[in-house]
């Protein structure tokens, strides 16, 4: 006997958010509602526009519970996902998250290392990303990160980076893991 995935309908008509992206190469990822209701889950199979789904794009859906929670249906894509540029004035490695700046902006976006493109773990004071928003209670998710450049330290004004930090990028030498990395690459030499 199979079990349908969908149970039931949680309420009349459709509804909005934003597709936060698919989950690690997977065919499935997850919908913000407009509403502030609980992440909807999205499986490929689910989208009905043509095109493919780009993390932050608007999408209209119809939601029924499924036997983990909150499944969406009938996916319609309804706007391209706004791109915004900032650069990174913090990033905490051992936790794998940061945060970035963006000019004309009161409030910085946090990223964590899990919306950064593949093989890519960690990013530096001073990398310039192009990100889309999403926004949240505390301010905006950045999703969909990509470095796009760096703001060389320099003693001009820097217009993405605090005055404090646009020498950190001298020091950086990588996510913090670099001399262990150098550690495993050694040769036992002959007279240790």
């Amino acid at each position: 006997m199979q079990i349908s995935y969908f149970q039931r309908p949680l309420g009349e008509g459709r509804m909005e958010g934003i597709f936060r992206g698919w989950t690690g190469g997977k065919p499935f990822g997850f919908i913000s509602p407009d509403d502030g209701s609980a992440v909807v889950f999205m499986h490929e199979t689910a989208l009905v526009t043509p095109l493919p789904l780009r993390a932050g794009t608007r999408v209209s859906f119809e939601v029924e519970v499924g036997e983990k929670g909150p499944v969406a249906r009938q996916v319609r894509a309804l706007a391209a996902a706004a791109r915004l540029q900032g650069a990174v004035v913090r990033w905490l490695d051992d936790r794998g998250f940061g945060f970035i700046r963006v000019p004309n902006e009161s409030r910085e976006a946090f990223v964590h290392s899990k919306q950064l493109p593949p093989g890519t773990s960690y990013l530096s004071l001073g990398d310039v990303v192009e990100f889309t928003p999403l926004p949240t209670e505390r301010g905006a998710d950045a999703i969909d990160v990509v470095v796009v450049g760096w703001e060389p330290p320099n003693d001009t004004v820097n217009r993405f980076v605090d005055p404090e930090l646009r020498l950190a990028k001298l020091a950086d030498m990588g996510g913090g893991r670099w001399l262990f990395d150098l550690a495993e690459l050694a040769e036992e030499e002959p007279w240790a």
